[in-house]
């Protein structure tokens, strides 16, 4: 009888590391298409968005190019970062951000291709931002 308990349990183990190996795979949140803080050597295929941030709060920060989520990363309060991320040709783009518990905001869509740089500023008071907050 204590060796079915045994094999039982160490059956209930290995069968929640592999449910557990699944689940931390796929990244943060789930998405696996990601852009990089780091500047390629030739930016003529990459969309660079550069994000400042006046918030007191750290914001994340994601691209929907033609309704895929493309995960930017995260901006520190009162700060700036650059991200790259090769886009395949002109694709109509949205950014998207959260404020550390706080709204999340969405900018219009835009056509935007590669070589392309956007700058966009996310001010300390959202009412001067120009897209949808809720």
């Amino acid at each position: 009888m204590r060796g079915i308990q045994q094999a039982l349990c160490r059956g209930a183990v290995a069968a929640f590391l592999v449910v557990l190996a699944g689940c931390s795979s796929s990244g943060e949140g789930g998405s696996s298409i990601q852009a990089t803080t780091t500047a390629p050597e030739d930016t003529s295929d990459q969309l660079v968005v550069i994000l400042h941030n006046d918030q007191l709060d750290a914001i994340r920060a994601w691209l929907l190019v033609e309704g895929q989520r493309v995960r930017l990363g995260q901006v520190n309060s009162n700060s700036s970062e650059t991200f790259y991320y090769k886009i395949p040709g002109v694709r109509q783009v949205r950014l998207e951000f959260d404020i550390s518990l706080g709204r999340r905001c969405v900018t219009v869509d835009r056509p935007l291709g590669p070589g392309e740089n956007i700058t966009v500023r996310i001010p300390s008071q959202l009412t001067g931002f120009p897209g949808v907050c809720r």
